[in-house]
């Protein structure tokens, strides 16, 4: 069976939310990545054959704490599944990560737009995603990461 691995880099809240539902479908280990982790998650990496990453997009790039993690590994045969948590843009986000993990096989990916949900109040507002919605679009995304990769 392969190993999967589950690393996501949050700030808000919102891609740990995301994390979440995608590990209730995939049985993965899961390594929340912080400044104070990043020597834990680079040792981490290479027992993995399918690595899962969730990162929120920050003027359409993917955080330095993720890309220096990214950047020092090696890739080779590995097989990632990116999603991002953004409210707009995330193609250079994506670009990046692909030019840091050369040598991976790297899947399209999943977008999830929280642009009209206001973090501070918990409220939605017209246009806005809801958490159900949400939760629903990433267990899909991972149901179909299961079949693509024989994994339950």
């Amino acid at each position: 069976m392969k190993k999967v691995l589950l690393i996501y880099h949050s700030v808000g809240g919102r891609t740990a939310f995301a994390a979440q539902a995608v590990t209730s479908v995939v049985k993965c280990d899961v390594m929340e990545l912080t400044a104070s982790s990043i020597e834990d998650v680079q040792k981490k990496i290479p027992g993995y054959g399918v690595i899962i990453i969730g990162s929120p997009v920050f003027y359409n790039d993917i955080p330095e704490v993720l890309s220096t993690v990214l950047e020092k590994a090696d890739w080779s045969g590995v097989r990632i599944y990116p999603f991002f948590c953004c409210g707009g843009i995330y193609l250079k986000a994506y670009r990046r990560l692909k030019d840091l993990c050369r040598g991976a096989v790297i899947s399209s990916p999943l977008a999830i737009r929280f642009d009209s949900l206001d973090p501070f109040d918990g409220k939605t507002y017209p246009g806005s995603v809801k958490e159900d919605d949400i939760v629903s679009c990433c267990m899909e995304w991972a149901r179909k990461i299961c079949d693509d990769e024989g994994i339950r």
